[in-house]
């Protein structure tokens, strides 16, 4: 799994077996319940919350960016221990990042050519990039992965563009580029 949310609650349910076969039993039963949980090989068993057969975890800090690792088992109060149950899930908040973007913001343009290229890179290689808003008739290019360029239009005077950046936990950048276009007059 991968999130971008670093108080992400960690839940899973309790279930219990006679015989090898489900059976129904209350929820005082399973309130009583001790939880054996490692998150990054820490012990927080005690943190969690039972309730109505779900065991629940609600962070308090922020969770480490990158891999966290989570194993758990349940214990009952006869010493049954049930299976356990391993799982890895990433944290990612931080967004990408632009690395460079031709023409630069600010930009004006005396060309000809009633047309440019914005192109660029972010540092993410999965990312995803929009353009929006091209030469002020409105639209979207979308293009992925680390490069970009984007063959656009221009109006004369002031051509307003906005390029964003999404990585794959939905986190975004976005930044403005202003190019203004004067062409040339051949007189």
């Amino acid at each position: 799994a991968l999130t971008n949310k670093p108080f992400t609650n960690i839940q899973f349910s309790l279930e219990s077996a006679c015989n090898g076969l489900s059976c129904e039993m209350d929820n005082t039963y399973f309130s009583k319940f001790t939880l054996n949980v490692n998150l990054n090989n820490q012990a927080i068993g005690s943190l969690f919350t039972i309730n109505d057969k779900q065991a629940e975890f609600i962070p308090q800090t922020h969770l480490p960016e990158g891999i966290n690792t989570f194993t758990a088992y349940a214990e009952d109060i006869f010493g049954h221990t049930g299976n356990t149950i391993e799982s890895n899930f990433t944290v990612d908040t931080i967004p990408p990042q632009f690395i460079a973007i031709t023409p630069a913001d600010g930009t004006t343009l005396t060309q000809s050519q009633s047309q440019t290229t914005i192109s660029g890179s972010v540092d993410d290689p999965d990312a995803v990039v929009m353009l929006d808003n091209i030469a002020g008739i409105g639209g979207t290019i979308i293009s992925s992965g680390q490069n970009f360029s984007y063959q656009v239009p221009l109006k004369e005077g002031l051509n307003i563009f906005t390029l964003s950046a999404y990585d794959q936990a939905g986190n975004s950048v976005h930044t403005t580029i202003n190019i203004t276009y004067n062409p040339l007059t051949i007189t």
